[in-house]
């Protein structure tokens, strides 16, 4: 398989993972599907539906970068490099440091990890997308 075809595969599963997750950010105040899901809601649910409506039109640049090898694929993979590599490490500095407070400890003394290894999987996902993607702005013009 040629590098502009898995160029294109790797942003296209980056594409739909991007749409799921922008869908699930803005249908944040459907209390249904948060608790269905065991997921916290964020308050104001607003400011999670705006960053949902973002992802999603992310989600559709990394589609069409998919199916336009040369300058808009580089751009966009870069960006999607950078995005990606900085929300990684965001979220490891906050399972790293986080306080007290961001942890719910039970009546028992019994620190709830609930969200934990979901953060940790999401921080791999994001590097190993960024990785990916940094290869592809690097190379996309070859």
């Amino acid at each position: 398989m040629g590098n502009q075809r898995r160029s294109s595969i790797v942003l296209r599963v980056h594409a739909l993972v991007t749409l799921v997750l922008g869908g699930l950010l803005a249908a944040d105040s459907w209390d249904g599907l948060y608790e269905w899901l065991a997921l916290p809601q964020a308050l104001p649910a607003l400011l999670t539906q705006l960053g949902g409506v973002f992802l999603i039109a992310f989600a559709y640049l990394l589609w069409r970068a998919a199916a336009a090898p040369g300058e808009l694929r580089r751009t966009v993979a870069a960006a999607a490099a950078g995005a990606n590599g900085a929300a990684a490490v965001v979220i490891a500095l906050w399972l790293i440091v986080r306080g007290k407070a961001d942890l719910a400890v039970t009546t028992q003394g019994i620190v709830k990890t609930e969200g934990i290894v979901e953060l940790i999987v999401a921080a791999v996902v994001l590097a190993a997308f960024a990785l990916a993607e940094a290869a592809i702005a690097r190379h996309a013009g070859d």
